[in-house]
């Protein structure tokens, strides 16, 4: 099974969506998802994925 930081990784890129795209979409920090891309921080239990 392939970790959440690559599953991330490799949707994101398939569009080429930068972490700053992403973030706005989401309302959260951009530094937020780059620390999701490269396994540093997991989604909590509760988020859907």
């Amino acid at each position: 099974m392939m970790p959440f930081a690559e599953k991330l990784s490799f949707l994101m890129h398939l569009p080429q969506t930068s972490n700053k795209e992403l973030a706005a979409g989401l309302c959260v920090d951009p530094s937020l998802i780059s620390l999701m891309r490269t396994g540093k921080r997991k989604p909590s239990a509760k988020t859907e994925h």
